[in-house]
């Protein structure tokens, strides 16, 4: 198994496990995470997620 497809079953096993949260408490992940993190978590939480965007947009371009 490649990497590749290494990455691709961690994002699709992440989509399922927030999609089962989201159908158990009606709330979609960043309201959770907004009520129930702290401020350091959530702060990073965010930036992790500005560097993946970056890091697609970064894709398309090359």
């Amino acid at each position: 198994m490649t990497r590749g497809h290494c990455r691709l079953l961690a994002a699709l096993a992440l989509d399922m496990l927030s999609a089962r949260v989201g159908v158990a408490t009606r709330r979609h992940l960043a309201e959770l995470c907004r009520e129930e993190c702290p401020n350091w978590a959530r702060l990073v939480l965010w930036f992790m997620a500005e560097v993946a965007l970056i890091g697609a947009d970064i894709q398309e371009v090359f």
